[in-house]
């Protein structure tokens, strides 16, 4: 008998999806107001709110393509497997994706350029600013083979260790040169010749550790501590700095921040903790599997869908205007997405 997929994973990606779009909408709003404005501040509040959502993505990938128990023991096998399986179904959707948004911001901006080269700004540009998550991914999945085998071998203990080092050199590290950036217009310097510390990996690879190794009682206190402490520097902090300078508004909004990263960690010990003590509705199941089948054509799409109706969304104060435009853009995201699952051969750019 098969064993029941786990609904935690599901759960989280089309959160994490909703999430996204909240934050692209604050976006696209972004500089319509002056940091001082109540409508600001409730950018920054919803802003701040869904920062999680994108280290979270790295976590559910490295989740499963870390999980070496699905592979076999060969890493050049694994290697193959992935190329097939994993990189070349990304690889396909950013080589689509970016003409089509290349094509696209032209005809929004009415400025068409004939010019056939276009279609190979991708190697040169992000043609859509969300595209750039699938160079990212991309890069972790050509790693995950050669992660695995690294994965297998580390103890609980160690593997914690590590997750502390890129936490220390990478999330704690560009905290500190916000702060200090702000304070004393310097930064450090140390992590100059070291770019290996200053990517996703480290979400990546705590995916994997959060979902298959049990957090004391005490840790998990610690971390939902810290989730809350993320979220206060996140929204509010931001907020108090922003009212502080004339020009920038998101300083404690990087991904790579520690801040972020306890608030991503929280949400995803939470989610896990949560959905493993409770019965789980049969059809509530079925439609976040269904959305979760769909999650990836959704954050394909979004975007073109979010340029086409943000001309509305000065129509509505953004205490409003962000949750019903987020649910409106979700809707016809996840439709468009259905139609196109349905298509043959097309269907493969957002599967």
């Amino acid at each position: 008998m098969q064993s029941e997929r786990i609904f935690y994973p599901d759960f989280l990606r089309v959160v994490a999806i909703f999430a996204v779009i909240i934050l692209h909408i604050c976006y696209a709003n972004w500089n319509f107001f002056a940091a001082d404005t109540f409508a600001w501040q409730v950018l920054n509040f919803y802003d701040g709110l869904t920062r999680w959502c994108v280290p979270v993505f790295f976590m559910l990938s490295g989740m499963f393509l870390l999980d070496f128990r699905r592979y076999g023991d060969d890493v050049s096998e694994n290697f193959k497997r992935i190329c097939k399986r994993n990189i070349s179904r990304v690889a396909l959707a950013l080589v689509f994706w970016s003409i089509f948004y290349t094509y696209e911001s032209m005809l929004l901006n009415h400025d068409f350029d004939p010019n056939p080269l276009r279609i190979f700004d991708m190697f040169f540009t992000c043609t859509m600013y969300h595209l750039w998550f699938l160079y990212v991914i991309i890069g972790l999945y050509i790693l995950a083979p050669f992660l695995q085998l690294l994965v297998k071998n580390l103890s609980k203990k160690d593997f914690e260790l590590l997750l502390i080092i890129l936490a220390i050199f990478c999330c704690a590290y560009d905290f500190i040169n916000v702060i200090l950036k702000y304070f004393t217009a310097k930064t450090l310097h140390f992590r100059y010749n070291l770019p290996e510390f200053s990517g996703y990996l480290l979400y990546f690879l705590a995916g994997f550790y959060f979902a298959n190794f049990e957090i004391s009682q005490k840790a998990k206190r610690n971390l939902y501590i810290l989730f809350f402490v993320g979220l206060f520097v996140t929204i509010v902090l931001n907020s108090l700095f922003a009212l502080n300078h004339e020009k920038t508004k998101a300083f404690f909004y990087e991904y790579r921040l520690i801040n972020v990263m306890f608030v991503s960690f929280g949400i995803f010990i939470f989610c896990k903790d949560f959905f493993s003590k409770i019965s789980i509705n049969t059809k509530f199941r079925t439609l976040i599997n269904r959305l979760t089948s769909l999650s990836f054509g959704i954050y394909l799409l979004h975007v073109g869908i979010l340029d086409i109706l943000v001309q509305f969304f000065k129509s509505l104060h953004p205490l409003f205007m962000v949750p019903l435009f987020s649910v409106l853009i979700f809707v016809l995201s996840a439709l468009l997405a259905f139609v196109i699952s349905k298509i043959p051969l097309l269907n493969k750019t957002i599967f």
